[in-house]
């Protein structure tokens, strides 16, 4: 890696660091107004860099005069916004509470469900899942609606050879992008980067089916299965970071909901009006 390179590397990991006040007796590498920048400070600025490029770093004379500027120029920057005030200003603050909210969120997964994911929970979750770690494929259109009432109501006028689909999505859908490709999805597998709800409800089903209305984050859709080719299951070693992944997300869900519960959640207006 370039100097260069490892600059601009530091640099990242410098943005999220605040350099706190020095111990006292640390060895002293450069100052900054009354700041003194110590050792302490170098080794919070290479926290989360990789051991071997950290040693590279270490190693070259000037890598070393480039991560000191670095730090510099960082903690100037620093010293400059809070002489201009910027962290009691209003979006500073409404920062700061959404980092917040989502590092003790993070930190509450972290502890609740940390310890269920294992060697053997994740090979476990993929033997009782095995559909979802095959090469299967299936093709799929839909209709985008953001009324769930009307999303029912078009759902029932589907006839059962689905040919008047297309009829309905144009009439419908919700969908900006319609005109370039006329509700298809297109083919998906289950690593395809689409909505989890209509992935997994897709990819489970056979040709010809309709199913809806399904909820995500951009509405309420009714999907149609117009073609599927059906694939071979896919080894565990070859999908296991996967599987992890759908094992956290599996343990996610079901401890959001279990606080849903225990914390009395309920929709009054879920068709946000007045946004």
């Amino acid at each position: 890696m370039t100097n260069v390179g490892l600059a601009k590397g530091v640099g990242i990991v410098f943005t999220w660091t605040l350099l706190s006040l020095s111990d006292a007796g640390a060895k002293v590498y450069a100052q900054v107004g009354n700041k003194a920048i110590t050792e302490r400070e170098v080794a919070r600025a290479m926290t989360g860099m990789p051991p071997e490029q950290r040693r590279i770093l270490m190693l070259d004379p000037k890598n070393r005069e480039q991560l000191l500027e670095s730090i510099m120029g960082q903690e100037a920057l620093f010293i400059e916004a809070e002489n201009r005030k910027l962290d009691q200003s209003e979006s500073y603050k409404q920062d700061a509470e959404n980092f917040r909210r989502q590092w003790v969120v993070a930190r509450l997964l972290e502890t609740s469900l940390g310890t269920k994911v294992t060697p053997e929970s994740v090979k476990s979750f993929y033997e009782k899942n095995k559909k979802r770690y095959t090469s299967d494929q299936v093709r799929v259109e839909h209709i985008l609606f953001h009324d769930p009432k009307l999303a029912a109501q078009v759902l029932k006028q589907i006839r059962p050879d689905g040919k008047n689909f297309a009829e309905l999505a144009l009439k419908n859908t919700k969908d900006q992008t319609y005109k370039v490709n006329k509700g298809e999805i297109g083919w998906i597998g289950w690593a395809s980067p689409v909505a989890s709800e209509i992935r997994d409800t897709a990819m489970l089903g056979s040709k010809g089916q309709v199913f809806g209305p399904i909820r995500t984050s951009s509405g309420y859709h009714l999907i149609r299965i117009i073609e599927r080719k059906d694939g071979k299951p896919v080894p565990f070693q070859e999908v296991a970071g996967f599987v992890q992944e759908d094992l956290k997300q599996a343990l996610t869900k079901q401890f959001t909901e279990m606080m849903k519960t225990k914390h009395a959640a309920k929709s009054l207006d879920t068709n946000l009006e007045g946004l």
